[in-house]
């Protein structure tokens, strides 16, 4: 996106969507076009500060040897909960997972469902007294 364009489809509801699904760099892209329309606009600054804040305590995913692996890039201190959506390619449904984070600063392998697929990641935990998203990883396809 250049600096004189914005998306006319660009709204906060599609940014929002966007980064529930775990496609940051589109959810960055639809509230950089919101920020165009309008600097001040409350909710494209929320959800950008939500996206800078997801992607700086990163977690990174990647596929290796068969298994889904998982690295948290920055500390964070508290007890984390990981929940993983795979979406096999070979069937309609999603496969759902959900454990505590056991990796300090190391990481996990998860087996892959099936040959052909996509996944997303996240990890919950406490935050100002409830629990929230903390970090959201990109789609990997395998």
């Amino acid at each position: 996106m250049t600096a004189n364009t914005f998306d006319p489809l660009a709204s906060p509801t599609l940014a929002a969507l966007y980064l529930r699904q775990g496609h940051i760099e589109r959810a960055a892209s639809v509230v950089e076009s919101l920020l165009q329309q309008n600097p001040e606009d409350g909710v494209a600054l929320a959800l950008g500060h939500r996206i800078q804040w997801l992607t700086t305590l990163g977690l990174e995913a990647w596929v290796q040897d068969g298994a889904l692996a998982l690295r948290l890039a920055a500390p964070y201190d508290g007890p984390l909960t990981l929940h993983v959506q795979f979406f096999p390619s070979q069937s309609l449904g999603v496969y759902d997972t959900r454990r505590p984070w056991t990796a300090e600063r190391g990481g996990l392998r998860l087996p892959l469902p099936g040959p052909r697929g996509a996944a997303v990641a996240k990890l919950s935990g406490p935050l100002h007294g409830k629990t929230t998203t903390v970090a959201i990883s990109r789609v990997v396809s395998w």
